[in-house]
């Protein structure tokens, strides 16, 4: 059984499938959904690991399209932001839990994943800055 009290570092990769919406300019459900991930979820994890009573880093990855914004990402870019200002909140408000945040670039991933070649960043590059990080 997973137990808070038996970590040290959590690395918070949870997310939906990530995908333009072309048809509005917002789509509440669209937010909805990245806010259950990035937010709520997020929050609740963070409690249950103070509850640990010790000592634990959290890695929240945000993404540069929170200031680089494509097209039809701004539900996504939204709900990143506010997961932002929740882990400068919670890294306030919390005596144990420490959440390191930055903000990636596009990586390739099962989301990025595409028959005409997108352009990426080098992931072991990008991650082993992301450990380092949590150090």
């Amino acid at each position: 059984m997973l137990r808070a009290q038996d970590m040290d570092a959590v690395f918070y990769f949870a997310t939906p499938r990530i995908q333009a919406k072309r048809s509005q300019i917002f789509h509440r459900q669209a937010f909805d959904e990245f806010a259950s991930f990035y937010l709520e979820r997020f929050h609740e994890l963070c409690l249950w690991l103070e509850g640990g009573g010790r000592p634990v880093r959290v890695y929240l990855p945000s993404t540069v399209f929170v200031s680089e914004r494509p097209k039809g990402m701004t539900e996504y870019a939204m709900a990143k932001a506010a997961a932002e200002l929740l882990a400068e909140d919670l890294n306030r408000t919390l005596r144990h839990v420490r959440i390191v945040h930055t903000r990636l670039p596009r990586l390739a991933t099962d989301q990025t994943a595409a028959i005409t070649p997108l352009t990426t960043a080098d992931n072991v590059s990008v991650l082993l800055d992301v450990m380092q990080a949590m150090r």
